[in-house]
C-alpha cells in the first residue's frame, strides 16, 4: 500500500520464442515486477504461433501489418543480409528464428503497437504451396539440370481439385 491507499501494480509486455519458427507475446500484470514478468511469460507461451519461414531463414513475401496508426512493412531478406529493422522487430525475429529480414515502421513507435503490427505480418505469411492451393494452380520450379544451362521443369505442388474438361467450361 502507498500513502494514498493504492496498491502498486506493474505491467509488462513479454515476447517469447524458441528460435526455430515459433513466437508469441502477452501482457503480464502483477503487484511486483517479477510476478508481472512471470505471468507474461506463461501467457505468451500459451499464445505462441508458428512462424512460416522460407528456406529456414526469412519470411515468404512482402507483407504489411497495421495496428491502429502503426504500420510495419516487412520484406524478405536474401541469405546473409541480416536483420535490417526496428530494435523491437529485431528482438522478435531473433526469438522466432528469422535471420534475414528488412522491415520499416511508420506511424507510432509505441512498443505495443509495433509488436502487434509485426505479429500481424507473421500471421499473414503464406507459403507458395498454400497460395497455389487456394488459387487452384500448379507451382512449377525451373532449375538447371546439367552443366550446360538447360532448364528443367518440375511440378512442385498440385491442387487437390480435379481439373475441368473443355465441355464444362463452355
Amino acid at each position: 500500500m502507498t500513502r494514498a491507499g493504492k496498491k502498486p501494480s506493474f505491467s509488462t509486455l513479454v515476447v517469447v520464442g524458441n528460435s526455430e519458427g515459433a513466437a508469441g507475446y502477452a501482457f503480464g500484470r502483477g503487484q511486483d515486477p517479477r510476478s508481472a514478468i512471470n505471468k507474461g511469460i506463461l501467457r505468451a507461451a500459451r499464445n505462441m504461433l508458428p512462424v512460416k519461414l522460407l528456406d529456414g531463414h526469412t519470411i515468404h513475401a512482402k507483407t504489411v501489418g497495421k495496428w491502429r496508426s502503426t504500420r510495419v512493412f516487412a520484406r524478405p531478406g536474401r541469405d546473409g543480409k541480416g536483420r535490417v529493422c526496428h530494435k523491437f522487430i529485431d528482438r522478435i525475429c531473433q526469438l522466432a528464428g528469422i535471420k534475414n529480414i528488412s522491415a520499416d515502421v511508420l506511424g507510432r513507435k509505441n512498443p505495443l503497437s509495433i509488436v502487434q503490427a509485426f505479429f500481424q505480418v507473421l500471421e499473414q505469411q503464406k507459403s507458395i504451396d498454400e497460395i497455389a492451393k487456394e488459387q487452384g494452380k500448379t507451382v512449377v520450379e525451373y532449375r538447371a539440370i546439367d552443366k550446360p544451362p538447360v532448364l528443367g521443369v518440375r511440378a512442385a505442388a498440385n491442387p487437390t481439385a480435379v481439373a475441368r474438361r473443355q465441355a464444362e467450361l463452355d
